[in-house]
């Protein structure tokens, strides 16, 4: 079948090349279908784009459409700095639906936070949740044989709940479709040609805020490491990409893993540089294996999601390490001679005051080389942090949370800003994006942190 997919993603800071998409295109490629990708990120009439893509793909226009929404909103907090992606989503779905009399289907990341709210927003009838390679396969089967497809694993039929389908081995997928002209563009907003990839889908961990285990389960299931650096081996040679970044969860989970796809890079010559998130717990960072992501061309450890330093608030967050863990890990970090970056989600269940300060001395002790102060939770359906917030009352109860709500203890609501305004004075290299008080200053913010993540990666 003909099938025409379009990313509706138009965040540029940063610019995330829509993998997903490229993912379920490799996959269809692979069984026979006519694949056209159309990303609007980068196109100045975007519209008129979409209309050209339905009159000219592959030549007689798409049999389907599929609508890759990546995310619902930009997250950010304070709440004026928040950008709500629904509406231009919104706007995409019904220019489809209007020059398009094929089934549009909807599906991503941002589609498997609130399906059922999305279907009723952008008045479609079809969309598929978590992986969407299997079951978009099926449905294209089933269309062409002119079959019932409601029963599809996966597949979201508007007023009808489904659960994920869940691919349970991804050793035999295909590459992602990956095209050079595509990825040049990402390069060029970048300051550098830049590639994501995937090892494993899951997440085995709790995080009382996070989506990974409802988006991708929390049962591990990996990608053969050869397979892994062959496809960073064919962007190298093929597309140029030189750096590239894991959107793994948690790289480092398990170790052998992750150390064994370090061990592939080197035995394939790869003359690359790469980044991830780590988690920061002593058992998953073996100075044996730092050095072994050194040499493969790690230069950092990205403790992305330690979001706190503060056992009180650690538990809140439903965290399964504990402060002690994290500045062992931290220690190790340091001593392999790796730089080390990370991140706090401020403002979570039990945070106050004091515990604030707490997680700010200890990233001061940690001496990142390049640090993200945030402030302010994302709450999404069917996560604990939803659970606590309807508890708390912090969100009404008939909130689909189809828009951006923001969870902050109501511990510190009087007091945060000074009190990380202080720090920010004693140490202004890091950047304290939930400071900005315009959209200046959070450009301010924004380019502190980048150029320190750069000064990194040279």
């Amino acid at each position: 079948m003909r099938v025409l997919l379009v990313s509706s993603n138009f965040e540029k800071v940063p610019a995330i090349y829509p993998l997903g998409m490229a993912t379920l295109a490799g996959w269809l490629r692979s069984l026979g279908h006519r694949v056209d990708m159309l990303d609007l990120c980068f196109e100045p009439k975007p519209e008129q784009k979409v209309i050209e893509a339905i009159q000219r793909s592959n030549g007689s226009g798409p049999d389907v459409i599929g609508l890759s929404i990546r995310n619902l909103d930009n997250t950010l907090y304070p709440e004026f700095l928040n950008i709500d992606y629904t509406r231009t989503h919104q706007k995409f779905a019904h220019l489809l639906k209007k020059h398009a009399r094929v089934p549009i289907v909807a599906g991503g990341s941002g589609f498997s936070l609130a399906p059922q709210a999305l279907l009723k927003y952008l008045d479609l009838e079809i969309g598929i949740i978590g992986d969407g390679e299997m079951a978009m396969a099926e449905l294209l089967r089933r269309l062409s044989e002119g079959k019932p497809y409601d029963d599809i694993p996966g597949l979201m039929l508007r007023g009808k709940p489904a659960e994920p389908w869940k691919v349970p081995d991804l050793t035999d997928f295909p590459k992602p479709w990956r095209q050079a002209g595509h990825c040049a563009q990402y390069a060029t907003i970048n300051a550098g040609i830049w590639g994501n990839i995937q090892s494993k889908r899951g997440c085995p961990m709790s995080c009382s805020y996070c989506v990974y285990p409802n988006l991708e389960g929390q049962t591990l299931r990996f990608r053969d490491p050869r397979q892994v650096a062959a496809e960073m081996k064919y962007c190298r040679r093929n597309l140029g990409i030189s750096d590239f970044s894991f959107v793994d969860n948690l790289f480092n989970l398990p170790l052998d893993h992750a150390a064994a796809i370090c061990e592939e890079i080197l035995r394939a010559g790869l003359d690359i540089r790469w980044d991830a998130t780590f988690y920061p717990h002593p058992e998953y960072l073996s100075q044996d294996f730092l050095l072994l992501a050194a040499r493969s061309g790690c230069n950092s450890i990205d403790f992305g999601g330690m979001d706190s330093a503060s056992s009180v608030t650690l538990k809140g967050l439903g965290k399964g390490f504990t402060v002690d863990q994290i500045m062992e890990a931290a220690e190790m970090v340091k001593a392999s001679g790796m730089r080390l970056i990370v991140s706090l989600l401020l403002g979570g269940p039990n945070e106050t005051l004091e515990t604030i300060t707490e997680s700010l001395d200890r990233v001061a002790g940690m001496d990142p080389d390049c640090a993200w102060i945030s402030l302010g939770i994302r709450i999404y359906a069917n996560t604990e942090l939803e659970r606590i917030a309807r508890r708390e009352r912090i969100i009404a109860e008939d909130d689909d949370l189809l828009h951006p709500r923001f969870y902050v203890s109501p511990h510190i609501e009087n007091g945060w800003w000074n009190l990380i305004d202080a720090y920010r004075k004693k140490h202004p290299q890091w950047a304290y994006v939930c400071l900005a008080r315009d959209f200046g200053e959070w450009d301010e913010e924004i380019l502190k942190y980048a150029t320190a993540y750069q000064n990194i990666h040279e």
